[in-house]
This record gives C-alpha cells, structure tokens and sequence, in this order.
C-alpha cells in the first residue's frame, strides 16, 4: 500500500523484507524526487524512483523494495520518455520466492502538457504482487484532477 501525500509527496520508498530461510537482504526502497521548473520540464530519458528487486535463491527469497515519490511541477511537461514509481520484484525463485514491493506515489501539476511517454507506478512482481501505487495528475485550471491506480498485473 502505498503511503504518505497522495498531492504532494516526499516519502521515500521502505525497504523489502529479509527471508528467514537464507541471508537474503530486501531491496531498497526507491528515493524521493521533488522538480519545480518555471518553465519546460523534458522528460526523454527517465525520472525514477523504483524500489529494487529484492535477493535470494531456490531455497527462499527477500521481498521487493516499495517505490518511493515523484513530485513535479512545471509550467510545460514534455517529452516521450517515462515516470516512474514502481516496487521492485521479489528475490529467489519458484515457490520460494518473495513478495513484491508495492508502488510509490507521483504526483504532477502542469499548465501545458505535451508528454507522449509512460507513467507507471505498479507494484513489483513476487509470490504475491504487490500493491499499485498512485498517479495524480493536476492541469491548471481543471477543477478536478486525474487519478491513476494501477497494480501493472495480475
């Protein structure tokens, strides 16, 4: 479950769970990153803050870290490239494997967009997927804002 500011967030992602069976550290947790740009903000690469997967074998694996947050504001959002929040997978393999780190939270508020790329915040892949983090997203001037929950999955 994602936590802290749906509109302004700042959380840093938490880290995976540790496997009792192996030494098997959880993945971290993703980072926090917080843009202000008076003008044109171009998203072409990527703006991240993934957890990372977490650690293990057959014989038993740790769980994902969870996403952390994106906060960005700018007079124009462009650019083709993605935004994203996700946890990271579960480590070990098979039966053995473990859970999935859930999404972070973004959060963008715009005047003009022409951003063509992905946003995701999905939680990561594991014995059990983890939980969907959050996407809201602000245009000026809307009276009410887009929010996106999506788990990426099954």
């Amino acid at each position: 479950m994602a936590y802290g500011s749906l509109t302004q967030p700042v959380a840093l992602g938490s880290g995976g769970g540790r496997s009792d069976y192996v030494v098997a550290a959880g993945g971290c947790g993703g980072g926090a990153v917080k843009l202000t740009v008076a003008g044109t903000l171009t998203v072409e690469g990527a703006v991240q803050a993934n957890g990372n997967g977490g650690t293990g074998n057959a014989s038993g694996g740790s769980g994902g870290g969870s996403g952390g947050s994106l906060y960005l504001t700018a007079a124009t959002l462009a650019g083709s490239g993605s935004i994203t929040a996700s946890g990271g997978n579960g480590g070990g393999s098979g039966n053995n494997t473990g859970g999935g780190g859930a999404g972070g939270r973004i959060a963008i508020s715009y005047t003009t967009s022409t951003f063509t790329g992905a946003m995701q915040a999905y939680g990561g892949n594991g014995r059990q997927r983890g939980g969907a983090g959050t996407i809201y997203i602000q245009p000026a001037g809307d009276e009410l804002p887009q929010l996106i929950v999506d788990g990426g999955g099954t």
